[in-house]
């Protein structure tokens, strides 16, 4: 089974990503992924940390870290973000020691991704249509 399937789309990391539409031309619109808007600046470590050392099994694969410390493979890209690794090849290596947080840390924060989200969903539709507004009134005059 292919791991987007095995995953799902409840975390998939897209969603912790704002969106942005680009109006191109009327009924023509771009979508794009903010990437320099990560939710993961919510995230807050308030339970314990735990060490945990990478073994040869390991090594390359924070979804089988995942796997290991959470029961499921979903939260792989957290422990990435948590210790500040963006090279799983150079920074992902066998007996390193990287941090794990609590579970109920990382549910604390899926819970308020969600409702940031609604409520960057919500501000975004204003805004379009109070540019759409705007543009509306200019092509009048």
């Amino acid at each position: 089974m292919p791991q987007n399937k095995q995953m799902g789309t409840k975390y998939d990391r897209r969603n912790y990503f704002t969106e942005i539409n680009h109006k191109v031309t009327e009924g023509n619109d771009i979508q794009e992924l903010d990437l320099s808007s990560s939710y993961f600046r919510y995230f807050k470590a308030t339970r314990t940390v735990r060490p945990f050392q990478l073994t040869r099994y390991d090594e390359h694969r924070p979804d089988r870290v995942s796997q290991e410390c959470y029961g499921v493979m979903d939260y792989w890209w957290i422990i990435l973000k948590f210790n500040d690794i963006s090279d799983v090849f150079y920074e992902f290596e066998a007996d390193q020691i990287i941090q794990i947080p609590d579970k109920r840390d990382v549910t604390d924060f899926l819970k308020v991704v969600k409702k940031r989200k609604s409520k960057d969903e919500k501000n975004k539709d204003k805004e379009f249509k109070v540019k759409g507004d705007k543009a509306a009134q200019v092509n009048r005059q």
